[in-house]
């Protein structure tokens, strides 16, 4: 609504008290609302309160510098410009929007955002009609201003973000889904979610639980490099595919082809788990931890193919050097369940942690750290405990790279004992 204010009036809006008066109005009709009341007005002396007089008059509207509304709205009528407070607020600065209007106005344009995104997920369900059921429980919500995911949605999910995810990813899946050759799970996430590592796994799991199959299943996914170095080969059909044994210093070898294609011979004694790349390197090129060890690099976490490849391996024992942190107890952890059985550490005693040069955090992180310490003493490993239990002291985590000078050491000594069957040294 635009609203033209005449010249005078304009004016008179110009002046001191003009002026500190409609600022003074704006504020007020923006916290309560309403034109009622004495309305004090800043530094309003008596020069102040005579350029109020002028349009206002004399008829007990200004007093002791306030204005009271009801009254200065009635006068303000009665003059030639036939306008109350409000309008000429408006005609000022434009519209008021109060602190109840704002609220109604988000709720209004939220309301309109929730619409909106329900009718374009509809559409993308509609020409699938594996999906019927779920676009109907969607028709079925009422109006709201809050994201909101269905009752008895098969994503079983309540996070509206990994609910339509899901919904958008399947959508694309259902009619690209051929048994002999799944589509890609990139292939999915690029053209159902906008970026090919958009996928969550949240979001996986609610794909999967939608479409009745296991995302593993349900997708192809790219197989992910082993780095390996020692006494490790790899046939197939009587030739030698690789041979990590006689490679300087390591070789990548293809997790899940080489259990596909071939057969696996490691006559290490056991295998070595190594998380960062430093230390691995550091550690392949000794001889005497390659002729009893072989030495693998999990990459900062394990990747999908890791548990089955060393599933795969004929050795005795399980050993790892990870960081001193619950990010490096928790990949222990992880490789554990998966081969079910014990791995031992190496390089990880909470003396070690003591002495180690600590990461430079912020406390809100170190705070995060120590949390997920304290569960990992109660439930982790049960070896990694007492470490878990001096990290949760501080938060402060530990980097296999700081320790290499002093710990490297350590590890070969408990490396050469664990290979002579030594285990609780």
């Amino acid at each position: 609504m635009t609203i033209r204010l005449h010249p005078e009036l304009k004016r008179w809006a110009e002046t001191t008290g003009g002026k500190a008066f409609c600022t003074a109005l704006r504020r007020w009709l923006h916290n309560r609302g309403k034109i009622g009341g004495w309305m004090p007005v800043p530094s309003c002396d008596d020069d102040l309160a005579d350029e109020l007089k002028d349009l206002f008059g004399d008829g007990n509207v200004v007093s002791n510098g306030r204005v009271h509304l009801a009254r200065a709205d009635a006068a303000l009528r009665r003059t030639r410009f036939r306008i109350g407070l409000r309008q000429l607020t408006i005609g000022l600065d434009g519209p008021i929007i109060t602190d109840r209007g704002r609220a109604r106005h988000r709720r209004m344009v939220n309301t309109a955002r929730v619409r909106s995104e329900r009718v374009d997920l509809m559409a993308v369900m509609k020409p699938v009609s594996h999906l019927d059921c779920e676009r109907r429980l969607l028709e079925q919500l009422g109006s709201s201003d809050t994201r909101q995911v269905p009752p008895h949605s098969a994503t079983e999910t309540r996070s509206w973000p990994t609910y339509e995810a899901a919904i958008r990813a399947s959508a694309w899946w259902w009619p690209h889904w051929d048994p002999e050759e799944p589509p890609w799970e990139r292939q999915v996430a690029a053209n159902a979610l906008g970026g090919s590592k958009k996928w969550t796994v949240p979001q996986l799991e609610a794909f999967s639980r939608l479409i009745g199959m296991g995302f593993k299943e349900a997708l192809s996914w790219p197989d992910a490099p082993v780095r390996v170095a020692g006494r490790l080969r790899w046939t197939h059909e009587d030739d030698v595919v690789a041979n990590a044994a006689v490679a300087r210093p390591w070789i990548d070898v293809p997790a899940r082809g080489v259990l596909a294609h071939g057969d696996l011979a490691c006559d290490a004694d056991g295998v070595l788990l190594v998380e960062n790349i430093t230390n691995f390197q550091d550690l392949a090129k000794r001889p005497e931890v390659v002729r009893d060890w072989l030495v693998v690099w999990t990459e900062g976490s394990p990747s999908t193919g890791l548990v089955p490849f060393l599933r795969r391996l004929d050795v005795t024992r399980f050993a790892a050097w990870c960081d001193l942190d619950p990010a490096g107890i928790e990949i222990i952890a992880a490789v554990e369940r998966g081969l079910e059985r014990t791995i031992v550490p190496v390089g990880m005693d909470p003396n070690m942690w003591s002495h180690g040069a600590k990461m430079a955090e912020e406390p809100e992180e170190r705070k995060k750290w120590r949390r997920q310490a304290e569960r990992l003493a109660v439930e982790g490993p049960p070896l990694l405990r007492p470490l878990a239990a001096r990290i949760a002291t501080t938060g402060a985590r530990c980097e296999q790279e700081g320790l290499i000078s002093d710990v490297t050491p350590q590890v070969l000594l408990r490396l050469a004992e664990l290979a002579r069957g030594v285990e609780d040294c």
